[in-house]
């Protein structure tokens, strides 16, 4: 059998070929993603997709980091970037949001470097005392006056609720400060597995339609106290009762592993006490 030979330049020009083919086949090209949007979206808001390519293969996108961490998510499998946190989107703290997403087919990956830049869109300012947003406005954020928080206008149960995991130290839910009750509360939600605990109790809670209600910190609790006055008379105007100075109140600060911060509203005081007493409870939100 006579063997036929290729000429030289035709064996190279069909590696050539096979090599680019293979190349492309591999190869990830991710463009650079921007937009400009309002501040304050809805959580789940799509903000775009992610242009990313690659030949004979498909694509996972991955979110690689953010300049602020919780403030988006994206789909696997379409690319497609979408509102995490709606309180993450405010012009007055974050002006600008980046992130990287990766690209990637298995073998290769390209970055995209993400930028989402926020417009102010002007808000009536916040007033202490005033009801809104389901409770009584007990504190007023200081960069944003038009965001704070308010309080439940009743107790949301009355010396019944214990703090949960009683004699174990968790891992977070060690917030003083103000902000830092949500993140507490979600922590003992996390970890104690008591449906009797304060914490619980306001993490499951639908009140006047809104259900992101949570258990303020030991900070949260003294400015509620502070404002006391106001808060006692916008409750009592609006269906509620004022804060009782005859019982004490659980805030979500943990102090040690068998004791959590109380509160009592006769004189502000607050202290460490046992995990396993039951105390009064009083639900707040942030708006």
């Amino acid at each position: 059998m006579k063997t036929v030979k290729l000429p030289l330049f035709v064996l190279l020009i069909s590696a050539m070929a096979f090599m680019t083919s293979c190349k492309k086949d591999k190869n990830v090209y991710a463009e650079d993603f921007s937009v400009t949007i309002a501040e304050n979206p809805a959580d789940g808001d799509e903000l775009g997709t992610i242009q990313a390519k690659t030949e004979k293969s498909y694509l996972t996108y991955t979110l690689l980091s953010e300049s602020v961490e919780g403030a988006l998510a994206i789909d696997a499998v379409t690319g497609m970037l979408s509102v995490k946190d709606k309180s993450i989107f405010n012009y007055e703290y974050n002006p600008v949001i980046t992130a990287k997403v990766e690209a990637s087919n298995g073998k290769h990956d390209a970055v995209s470097n993400v930028t989402i830049t926020l417009t102010d869109v002007y808000e009536e300012p916040a007033v202490l005392g005033s009801f809104r947003d389901g409770g009584v406005v007990f504190w007023v954020d200081p960069i944003d006056n038009s965001k704070g928080m308010v309080c439940s206008v009743n107790d949301i149960v009355t010396s019944s609720a214990d703090w949960g995991c009683h004699f174990e130290i968790l891992s977070g839910a060690n917030g003083l400060a103000i902000g830092t009750g949500a993140q507490n509360t979600k922590d003992i939600m996390e970890e104690c597995s008591s449906t009797t605990s304060a914490a619980y109790i306001c993490g499951n809670l639908v009140l006047n339609t809104f259900s992101d209600w949570f258990l303020p910190s030991r900070d949260e609790m003294i400015e509620i106290y502070t404002n006391k006055a106001m808060v006692n008379a916008t409750s009592t105007a609006n269906n509620g009762t004022i804060l009782s100075e005859d019982v004490l109140y659980w805030s979500s600060s943990q102090s040690t592993y068998d004791k959590a911060y109380d509160f009592y509203f006769n004189n502000g005081n607050t202290e460490p006490t046992l995990k396993l007493n039951v105390f009064s409870v009083r639900a707040v939100r942030v708006f």
